[in-house]
């Protein structure tokens, strides 16, 4: 039996749109702690993202500036 590829989780928060929306999740050491799913634009992750800040922040202080996030939405080929 051929042994299974381990997936690499990028650490901090990263972003992939799908067919249901744009999926948020954030990872650390390698390991998924939290997913975010059904977003319909980038904005509304940025709130979302806010909301969970400010849920968090009521047991550690977290600063309100924008979060970064990585896009890992696969890429079009471009055509030659």
């Amino acid at each position: 039996m051929a042994k299974k590829k381990a997936t690499k989780v990028p650490d901090g928060i990263s972003s992939k749109k799908t067919s249901t929306g744009i999926n948020v999740t954030i990872a650390e050491n390698g390991r998924k702690i939290a997913v975010l799913r059904g977003y319909n634009n980038n904005q509304n992750v940025q709130k979302g993202l806010h909301a969970l800040s400010r849920i968090l922040a009521k047991a550690r202080a977290f600063p309100e500036d924008k979060f970064e996030v990585t896009d890992l939405t696969p890429k079009k080929a471009k055509k030659k």
